[in-house]
């Protein structure tokens, strides 16, 4: 078993896949070849299943990082973290690859100012990897208002005296903030300091969008889709293969407009979340300040929840639900109040606009809660929203070559409409 460190390369990339070399399969083992299959195809039970017949598979880092890295893509967070706590994983658990996926659970289960202290020691300690850089760019993002500021001034403590975190997190702040010179310059300066980053280059871009600089937009990214450091990949649908052993064109595109590249989480594992049971593929998109919301299919709108308060006290205070012509219903949660052109009973195309991303209901920062769910047998084990409903897998088209699982924790771009 321990041999699959040499068939095997396992390299966490924020925000794609894991990436899987493949070495000489023919001098490997029947067991080592069925992880390998299993990681490729995205089976992480099976896979870890595998894993665990060898008692002893800790003792080999590689092995022990592609247990952790299952335990993660299968909502196992808290397992994940304990696990990390034994002394069997010691040797593995201060590499930087294994802190940035603690952080990564962490974050899943809601822990962002945790999460963000683990990144920023990593990105203290390993100042060149970008990954831990990029983690710490979707938390500042994510974090809610009223932890922003003491999240980041913890960042800023560990990370003191590094040029390229105060550009990086300062600028992410100020253009939250609205202070848009102080962004700009911060955020220039940060990619100046170290113009390898494909973070920087992408915090730049969400800059110019923001401030809606389409020129400079469009240049920042083009040097993100040339990219492949750093593990940045576009999931547009332009860049799939397209051949005639693909799978077929999904129903939906992903729900807001074309070209935008946007962080995919879920919160699978928490009890406390709607995430789990029939809700188990419910996805959360991380969605800037004024995007618009789009249809990711054609359908019939038949419910609208329009008004409602900021951090309401039901689950999602603003919603709209529309059925599409084979009986399932798109959810869209989290809408701002206000800002829906739809009427009932009248029927949106693909990539019409629903409303503006919010973050009414219980939500701990600005997102668009989507799912596609189907009719059930009435429980009453089971948040409300779900007691005559189940989620389903989503066919996006951006991501048909990837496995259900592997969506969230993704940067994804989408190939819906252009506004």
């Amino acid at each position: 078993m321990k041999a699959i460190a040499r068939h095997l390369v396992f390299c966490f990339l924020v925000g794609t896949v894991p990436v899987i070399l493949c070495g000489h399969a023919g001098s490997a083992s029947a067991a080592e070849n069925a992880i390998r299959d299993y990681l490729q195809q995205g089976n992480y039970q099976k896979a870890l299943t595998e894993i665990r017949k060898d008692l002893d598979f800790a003792k080999d880092r590689d092995i022990a990082y592609a247990y952790l890295y299952c335990l993660y893509q299968l909502g196992e967070y808290g397992r994940l973290i304990r696990t990390l706590q034994s002394k069997k994983f010691e040797d593995v658990a201060g590499e930087s690859r294994t802190q940035i996926l603690a952080g990564l659970a962490l974050f899943q289960k809601g822990n962002i100012p945790a999460a963000t202290m683990v990144w920023a020691l990593n990105a203290a300690a390993n100042p060149k990897d970008d990954r831990a850089w990029d983690c710490l760019f979707v938390a500042v993002l994510s974090v809610p208002r009223r932890q922003r500021t003491q999240t980041v001034e913890m960042a800023m403590s560990i990370l003191k005296g590094q040029p390229f975190a105060e550009g990086l997190l300062l600028g992410i702040t100020d253009m939250i903030r609205g202070d848009s010179k102080s962004a700009e310059r911060r955020l220039r300066a940060a990619h100046e300091v170290f113009p390898e980053s494909a973070t920087a280059v992408r915090a730049l871009l969400e800059f110019y969008r923001h401030e809606g600089i389409q020129a400079e937009a469009n240049v920042l990214e083009k040097e993100l889709s040339e990219r492949s450091e750093h593990g940045y990949k576009s999931n547009n649908i332009n860049n799939q293969n397209t051949d005639s052993g693909a799978p077929t064109i999904g129903h939906y595109c992903l729900p807001w407009p074309e070209g935008y590249t946007y962080y995919c989480a879920s919160h699978r594992g928490r009890r406390d979340s709607p995430h789990r049971d029939r809700g188990q593929y419910a996805l959360d998109f991380y969605l800037p300040h004024g995007t618009p919301i789009l249809a990711a299919r054609a359908g019939i709108v038949r419910e609208i929840a329009d008004t409602a308060k900021i951090f309401g006290t039901r689950e999602f205070e603003t919603y709209v639900l529309v059925e599409h012509d084979d009986g399932t219903w798109a959810r869209y949660f989290h809408i701002t109040p206000g800002a829906t052109p739809l009427l009932l009973d009248r029927r949106v195309e693909q990539g019409q606009m629903l409303g503006i991303v919010g973050r009414t209901g219980r939500s701990q920062s600005r997102h668009l809660h989507f799912e596609v769910v189907r009719r059930a047998p009435w429980r009453h084990d089971v948040p409300a929203i779900y007691s005559r409903w189940e989620t389903i897998p989503v066919d996006f088209v951006e991501t048909r070559n990837l496995p259900t699982e592997a969506i969230p924790g993704c940067w994804l771009t989408s190939s819906n409409i252009a506004l």
